[in-house]
């Protein structure tokens, strides 16, 4: 009978690493760099896979409430305070009221999560801090993916405008997928996606502009754009390039 292990996508991919390890196929230092952990934690994780197979990279945690959980019923009045008395209010302001006349000894952030559950408070995005210093190129075929579209008249006048959607290979410059499409849409990007996954496999990464179409720019809107968050269920880490320049290849 076959055994079905239930893991999360980040597990996956962590068992598929750790199992090369364990076949001496790829090294602890390399898996340590791949994984962005330690080699201490490689070493344990491969131990475990011996010994439990795939249920050693699955946290023990799954399914089991954290010890520190403050119970719903306190979550429910303090959130009702701020509902009632503290609506206008920011998380920080609303927990030093909450404490000085309610008794609240939880942390800004655990209130400012509760807030936000409620729809009482909006995520500010973060403003990414710029980096000048050229960026190295990945090390592995496959682990960085740069993606871009370009809208041009390609086949100049024996038909009208179009699109060509790239898919090209960081660590090697290789292209690795190119499409045509009427028009640069979200709709175009899923089935290019869809039809490189297909072929390729999931990259740990994408590399793309800062189009709306991968990420939104009304810091007052948190919510993810309709890529994002396909990539965001493939366990695709997205990443956004702040020039032209840094986006060499695809350019």
């Amino acid at each position: 009978m076959v055994e079905v292990v239930q893991m999360s996508l980040k597990e996956a991919d962590r068992y598929a690493v750790i199992q090369q390890v364990v076949e001496r196929t790829m090294g602890q230092s390399d898996a340590a760099l791949w994984l962005g952990i330690s080699v201490r934690q490689v070493k344990r994780l491969a131990r475990a896979v011996r010994l439990d197979g795939a249920q050693g990279v699955v946290s023990r945690r799954w399914g089991v409430a954290s010890n520190r959980r403050i119970s719903s019923a306190v979550q429910e009045r303090f959130v009702g305070l701020v509902r009632e008395h503290y609506a206008d209010f920011g998380p920080t302001l609303a927990c030093e009221y909450l404490a000085a006349q309610h008794g609240y000894t939880g942390s800004r952030e655990t209130l400012r999560g509760w807030m936000m559950d409620a729809g009482l408070w909006k995520a500010k995005r973060s403003r990414a801090r710029r980096i000048h210093s050229p960026r190295e190129r990945r090390s592995r075929l496959g682990e960085l993916v740069q993606i871009d579209g370009s809208p041009h008249a390609w086949f100049e006048e024996r038909a009208g405008k179009c699109c060509l959607i790239a898919f090209i290979d960081d660590a090697t410059g290789a292209l690795l997928q190119a499409c045509f499409y009427p028009v640069e849409s979200t709709n175009a990007y899923l089935h290019s996606l869809q039809r490189y996954v297909a072929v390729h496999g999931r990259p740990l990464a994408l590399y793309s502009d800062r189009h709306s179409i991968f990420t939104k720019h009304d810091p007052e809107d948190p919510t993810p754009t309709q890529f994002e968050r396909a990539v965001g269920e493939l366990n695709i880490e997205s990443i956004l390039a702040y020039s032209p320049q840094a986006k060499a290849l695809t350019s």
